[in-house]
């Protein structure tokens, strides 16, 4: 957890006070960072005797607030700011939290008898005991505190001069080791101990740089093969897959090895990221690489390129984007990463498109191709790979795209069969409203909207023969399309042959309102009727809300008396739902 800091805007008049501490800790300070909710609350825990243990050193102090829970709080001043944290979820967070509070105002009042312990009693008392018995004491401790016990044995360790290689290989190679699977309790004590040895590692770049840098490839495989074996729910060994990366990075400036060799461990080493390392290796390392290294890595990367077969659509229904199973190539995510990199360094526009033609297995490989030729202006190529898609991914939208381009073109005709097909495989308002987009001439519109409207009719045949929840569906969408239209007298009458959509019921009831209001009601009355088939706190809004509607219609009308009435009939009908009479008692009708 790293503390919160507030930095106070200073006055012009402002002045050293005798004490930071007790300066922002001044009860105005603590309400402007808690807020006043927090601050209050605070304030009654502290009047409640929620704090204990309060244990004062210089200009900060600690203490343990019972809440929900006990939360170990702190506050001190570092860099003449105030620095604080709390164990709290509020306080996890970097807020300042109403434990802390309570804390801040046991400490202010820390002289009037409180339960207050000071740091320096008690250094006094440990400056007068016996070494020894101090080294056994901790040493006790810290064998029941993996953190304690890594902070010494770091301590320890680095006291000394830098261990031989071997020695450090060793070091990593234990402290690695998982024997069997460390849960989350554990797992800060392991990352612990891997960081001691980095700092080992440090130690030795002045020693033998080039050693250390075969060291951390060594120890970031270590580290890969423990991941599976330890419960990193913090992410804790991401921050030692980084130190490493970056020891490995330092360590190459003092030992500034053969560009050559170097190219050739940084492409295996980002080959073969499994979590993110060494991603860009070429730019990060540009300094120690050099111009003959860069080449060298690009050399070698295209010749790994050259064994990556194009893959081919997937059809998976499960999963469109999951790898291909048969792809004969394991590392295609990152060597086309590494490539795309190449390529947007050179400026090589052509390679950008090479790049992502090598996978052709989703949807998306497409579009970015698509996109690619249209920044180019290559509005030729983009029609060819619109094509290829349309026809490799029918169904997925593509069509769309293929229609864009066609149009584009000037192959109008074209353009419209191709939307009527995306239509029909899959039929919804954005499809339809994309045909209609298509299709400007108002003649050649109506022919389109009879047979846009006879292929729904069919579908709702259909699913009349088959599944029951697929005709509202149809139902609602051959009622939006009317609608959309102004047909409105058709909407209805599809409305009231079978079950509908409500959302498509509640469009309809808004496009009845102005001129056929009778209708309104009755959709709006049908609607309500459903919605409390299906009783949630979320559905007796929904109702209600339907309900203002009625009123506020009635109202326009002049005839109250009937929403009166009727929501007198509502509440006969279902007075045994309470939460649903509760909503109805609070709300004020129009």
């Amino acid at each position: 957890m790293f503390p919160a800091r507030v930095q106070l805007s200073p006055t012009p008049a402002m002045t050293k006070p005798p004490s930071y501490l007790a300066y922002h800790l001044a009860e105005a300070a603590i309400r402007e960072r808690a807020g006043d909710a927090a601050f209050h609350r605070g304030k009654v825990y502290f009047s409640d005797g929620h704090v204990f243990g309060l244990l004062a050193f210089g200009e900060g102090f600690k203490a343990s607030v019972k809440g929900g829970e006990t939360y170990t709080v702190a506050a001190w001043v570092e860099d003449d700011d105030l620095a604080y944290q709390c164990s709290c979820p509020v306080g996890v967070e970097g807020g300042f939290c109403k434990h802390l509070v309570a804390a801040c105002l046991a400490w202010k009042s820390r002289n009037s008898g409180g339960d207050t312990k000071s740091t320096e009693t008690i250094q006094q008392w440990l400056n007068k005991q016996p070494v020894a018995w101090l080294a056994e004491t901790v040493l006790g401790q810290a064998m029941k505190d993996q953190r304690l016990f890594n902070r010494i044995h770091l301590a320890a360790t680095r006291s000394h001069q830098p261990k031989a290689l071997p020695d450090l290989r060793a070091e990593i190679d234990r402290a690695t080791a998982t024997r069997g699977f460390v849960d989350f309790d554990d797992s800060r004590g392991f990352v612990d101990g891997i960081h001691a040895v980095l700092g080992s590692f440090e130690d030795a770049i002045a020693m033998n740089a080039a050693g250390v840098m075969d060291l951390c490839v060594h120890a970031l495989q270590r580290v890969k093969q423990a991941v599976e074996h330890v419960d990193d729910s913090d992410g804790e060994l991401n921050g030692v897959i980084e130190r490493i990366e970056m020891i490995h990075h330092r360590a190459s400036e003092v030992a500034k090895p053969d560009p050559m060799k170097l190219a050739a461990t940084l492409l295996e080493l980002e080959l073969h990221s499994e979590y993110g390392e060494f991603i860009d290796a070429a730019a990060k390392y540009a300094d120690v690489l050099g111009e003959a290294g860069d080449d060298e890595y690009c050399r070698l990367a295209r010749q790994e390129w050259a064994r990556v077969p194009t893959l081919d659509a997937i059809r998976n229904d499960n999963d469109l984007e999951s790898p291909d199973p048969d792809d004969p190539y394991p590392y295609r995510e990152n060597i086309m990463r590494i490539m795309a990199a190449i390529a947007r360094r050179k400026g090589d526009f052509d390679a950008q498109a090479d790049v992502r033609a090598r996978d052709l297995s989703t949807p998306d490989a497409y579009w970015e191709l698509v996109e690619m030729a249209r920044e180019r202006e290559d509005y030729t190529q983009a029609l060819a790979w619109a094509r290829k898609g349309a026809a490799a991914f029918k169904g997925e939208g593509l069509g769309n795209l293929l229609a864009e381009e066609l149009e584009r073109a000037g192959k109008h005709d074209e353009a419209i069969k191709v939307i009527w097909t995306s239509f029909t495989q899959q039929p919804d308002m954005q499809a339809f409203l994309r045909l209609r987009e298509f299709v400007k001439a108002p003649g050649e519109w109506l022919l389109w909207r009879d047979k846009v409207v006879g292929h729904v009719r069919g579908l709702l045949a259909a699913a009349h023969a088959g599944s029951e929840w697929e005709v509202p569906c149809k139902r609602a969408l051959l009622v939006e399309m009317l609608i959309h239209e102004g047909d409105i007298d058709t909407a209805l009458a599809e409305a009231k042959a079978g079950p509908c959509d409500w959302q498509a019921l509640s469009r309809l009831a808004e496009a009845c309102a102005p001129t056929v209001p009778v209708e309104a009601l009755k959709i709006y009355e049908r609607l309500v009727s459903d919605v409390l088939q299906h009783g949630s706190n979320r559905n007796y809004r929904y109702a209600r809300d339907l309900m203002r509607r009625m009123a506020l219609l009635c109202a326009r009308r002049e005839r109250n008396s009937d929403f009166e009435e009727y929501l007198a009939e509502v509440r006969a009908d279902y007075k045994r739902k309470r939460n649903f009479m509760a909503l109805l008692d609070r709300t004020k009708w129009p």
